[in-house]
């Protein structure tokens, strides 16, 4: 794992530069128990390193066709639901999109379209991906008689709807965000990221408004659109982000990441483009 943050790092650093880099990766590292995984979840090794490598996979193609980022995401999202079922595919999935967006607008960072574009292949390539290798691995088990359909059909309603006789789940639009949320700010750490991620957004929002630059409005909002994708998965798979909130509350601070890479990269290049003016 330790292999897979280098690795992810500097093809970051090489794409985005240094200082986004570290800001997308330091929430999740310093406000979870994300480094402790080796002696609480071996498994969640696996899955983390997928998902770094998966990250540095959307970096590699962010600046080629959308195709090309689309066949990465397939990759990206299949290799990981591999080794991960539920633990943390939001992660993969917000680092991956990042990465392509990310690179994409730096290669032309005058194309709101061109970022868009890559947005939504890399969105939807990582989750076709990943869905297509879920569904294969249920059929095969259909197909062999080991595993009946009310056992996969069971699965989807506990974990979508938290339909469960022995499982009490809060409910509602809204609850699976607000219990992760109440997870993850009771780190003592998380509170003062929380906070030093909203100072960067702040930063980033008041260098806008003073510049009045719109294109870098946009590029901004699609640079922080992939945090939105922890929301949706959160929100989507209420059931399982509500009773196992003591490993998936670890999306917000990866979507706290996206948010402060974001606005890194924002202020950093309206600071660059003064300075060359």
């Amino acid at each position: 794992m330790g292999a897979a943050v280098a690795i992810l790092l500097v093809v970051a650093r090489r794409r985005i530069g240094i200082l986004p880099a570290i800001a997308l990766l330091t929430p999740v590292l310093v406000s979870t128990n994300f480094m402790t995984q080796s002696t609480t979840g071996f498994s969640h090794l696996i899955e983390f390193s997928i998902a770094l490598l998966g990250g540095a996979l959307g970096f590699t193609v962010g600046a080629r066709s959308s195709w090309t980022i689309a066949a990465g995401g397939m990759v990206a999202g299949a290799l990981f639901v591999f080794v991960d079922f539920l633990h943390n595919p939001p992660i993969a999935w917000m680092l991956f999109v990042f990465g392509a967006v990310a690179v994409r607008l730096e290669s032309h960072p005058s194309s709101r379209r061109s970022g868009a574009k890559a947005l939504i292949a890399a969105t939807v390539s990582w989750l076709a991906g990943y869905g297509a290798t879920w569904a294969a691995r249920w059929m095969i088990g259909l197909a062999s008689g080991a595993v009946a359909w009310d056992e996969l059909s069971g699965k989807v309603s506990r974990w979508t709807s938290g339909t469960d006789d022995a499982i009490d789940l809060p409910s509602g639009p809204g609850a699976a965000t607000k219990i992760n949320a109440g997870f993850w700010l009771d780190v003592p750490t998380a509170l003062p990221v929380a906070l030093a991620v909203l100072g960067l957004l702040a930063w980033a929002v008041v260098t806008l408004v003073r510049t009045h630059d719109r294109l870098a409005a946009r590029r901004m909002a699609l640079l922080a659109a992939p945090a939105l994708l922890a929301i949706v998965w959160l929100e989507a798979l209420s059931g399982h982000s509500t009773w196992h909130a003591f490993f998936v509350y670890r999306a917000l601070p990866m979507a706290a990441g996206v948010v402060a890479a974001s606005a890194v990269m924002t202020a950093l290049a309206r600071r660059l483009l003064a300075a060359r003016s």
